[in-house]
């Protein structure tokens, strides 16, 4: 009985994670596309080319410019993910639930509770 209302707790837990697993993956893989037009586009226009990095960072030219395209379009990334951060702190309703008034009562239960007889 208590191993089902442990399982039953932990399910409800979890409940949604997939769908916003399957988010995340899908907006990292926007992103990625994105980032990589973002850096194709300045390198095109010369804007931002590789040899510019080289010179701003001090990269020797034994780098392969494949490596300095990756970390340019990792920092759109990381940029791109902290978006997403932001709009689900704004948006979602578990950042949007007030936190109410202070009590001596959980909101998640304990597994324990069976244990004790507080009569």
């Amino acid at each position: 009985m208590r191993l089902e209302r442990k399982k039953e707790a932990e399910l409800a837990r979890r409940k949604g994670n997939a769908v916003r697993t399957i988010i995340m993956l899908l907006w990292l893989l926007f992103s990625g596309l994105v980032a990589w037009g973002i850096t194709e586009w300045l390198q095109e226009s010369g804007t931002l080319t590789i040899q510019r990095v080289r010179t701003y960072l001090f990269l020797s030219p034994e780098i392969d410019s494949l490596w300095i395209r990756l970390g340019m379009m990792l920092i759109i990334i990381m940029a791109m993910q902290l978006v997403l951060l932001f709009v689900f702190a704004m948006f979602s309703k578990s950042a949007r639930r007030r936190p109410g008034d202070a009590s001596l009562y959980s909101r998640q239960k304990e597994g324990n509770v069976d244990k004790y007889d507080y009569r």
